[in-house]
């Protein structure tokens, strides 16, 4: 993949990236302006600054997305990029990191905040090590209980830090 389409690729991510940061920034400044908090003014609400880092970075991509074309056209840049999917589908080892994102995806969207913290994290670590072939079953849950309880000695004990 050359240095141009490089850049149309991630300057479509990009835009989505922005389009979503700032609909969530409006998001946000709608709800602090309904009671209890009741923070009409857009200056000192929370949904300011990803407002406007949204709003920055989708003209930005877009900026990226423009000087990506020159030379080339639309269609020319999304046959090569649909040309790459075919062929990172075969690849194992973006398949591999997909797997793994959605694990994480799972484990951050899903998990966390409904099953405690001593529970959730271990099946996670023991999930993802055994998904990525890491080790053995025995030593992925010796190594998940071990780094979890250490992490739970360090910070709930040692700096009285809640976990979530």
């Amino acid at each position: 993949m050359d240095t141009k389409q490089k850049d149309f690729t991630i300057s479509l991510v990009l835009t989505l990236l922005g389009i979503y940061t700032t609909v969530e920034g409006i998001r946000i400044y709608l709800k602090a302006a309904r009671p209890p908090y009741g923070i009409t003014n857009l200056s000192i609400s929370p949904g300011l600054l990803p407002i406007l880092l949204g709003a920055l970075l989708f003209i930005l991509s877009l900026t990226l997305f423009f000087q990506s074309l020159k030379d080339s056209s639309i269609s020319k840049r999304f046959l090569l990029l649909f040309g790459w999917f075919k062929q990172a589908v075969k690849n194992t080892d973006i398949r591999m990191m997909v797997g793994g994102m959605a694990i994480m995806a799972v484990y951050a969207f899903f998990i966390i905040g409904k099953v405690p913290y001593y529970v959730s994290s271990p099946i996670f670590l023991i999930a993802l090590m055994l998904f990525l072939r890491a080790s053995t079953i025995v030593k992925s849950i010796i190594i998940s209980i071990a780094a979890v309880g250490l992490v739970i000695l360090l910070f709930q004990f040692g700096f009285n830090v809640s976990l979530p």
